[in-house]
C-alpha cells in the first residue's frame, strides 16, 4: 500500500526542519564567548570587585590626630568610604570581596 504525496512531503518537511534545528544549534554554540558580566564566586559564595579612588579628602578633627577619607567607585557601581589616618596614603585601586560570608565547606 503506498502513502499518500501529503503524508511524504510532511515527512521531508520534518525531517529537513529538524536537521536545520540541529545545525543551528552547533553554530551558535561553536561562536559563543564569554560576555565578562558574570560573578565568579569562591568557595565561600563570595566574589571580588575592583574599586578605584575618586576623591582623597582630608578631615580637621574635632580632637586627636587628623585623618584622610578615601572615596572609592567599585565595578559594580558601588560608592564606599574608607578612612585612613593621615601617615596612610590612600591607594590608587582596592579589591573587596561582595556576596555571603558563609561557609559552606564544612557541611
Amino acid at each position: 500500500m503506498k502513502k499518500p504525496d501529503y503524508e511524504l512531503f510532511i515527512g521531508y518537511v520534518a525531517l529537513i526542519t529538524i536537521i536545520y534545528l540541529v545545525l543551528t544549534a552547533e553554530a551558535k554554540s561553536w561562536s559563543y564567548e564569554w560576555s565578562g558580566k558574570g560573578k565568579l564566586y569562591d568557595q565561600r559564595n563570595q566574589y571580588f570587585v575592583t574599586c578605584r579612588l575618586t576623591k582623597e579628602k582630608r578631615v580637621e578633627p574635632f580632637f586627636g590626630d587628623d585623618s584622610v577619607k578615601c572615596y572609592y567607585t567599585c565595578t559594580d557601581k558601588e560608592k564606599m568610604v574608607i578612612t585612613t589616618h593621615s601617615n596612610h596614603v590612600c591607594e590608587k585601586q582596592i579589591t573587596t570581596p561582595r556576596g555571603d560570608k558563609r561557609d559552606w565547606r564544612g557541611r
